[in-house]
């Protein structure tokens, strides 16, 4: 599964990008809190970093868990959760968009259960 696969509800805006890749040694570390807000901040404003976590396992593998708010270019407030899962030489890196401030996001109202659904055999 090499390449991007995504979901879009076009109705909220809420979406995921999941992203595979291989993986180098040392790649993990390399995600520190600066860098995974950095990716952001180059295209958003106000980007804050909520909540940072290297250290977590998710379904037995390693993974990274971290969530960031920010406005993007036309003034929508979003929330940004950035997933990073790796085993053996791949890595799977999801992206879970939604509005900050939409009370019916099925996603944000559910995110914690996707992101705990995540299962790489």
């Amino acid at each position: 599964m090499y390449g991007v696969q995504y979901y879009a509800n076009l109705e909220t805006g809420d979406n995921v990008v999941f992203t595979v890749m291989e993986t180098y040694e040392g790649m993990f570390n390399e995600f520190s809190k600066e860098n995974v807000l950095a990716l952001y901040q180059t295209n958003y404003s106000d980007t804050s970093l909520v909540s940072f976590s290297n250290d977590t396992q998710i379904n037995g593998k390693d993974a990274l868990i971290s969530k960031i708010t920010t406005t993007t270019l036309e003034g929508n407030n979003v929330t940004i959760v950035f997933v990073m899962v790796i085993a053996d030489s791949t890595t799977y890196i999801s992206n879970f968009t939604y509005g900050t401030n939409d009370k019916n996001s099925s996603l944000a109202n559910n995110i914690d259960a996707c992101i705990e659904s995540i299962t790489i055999n």
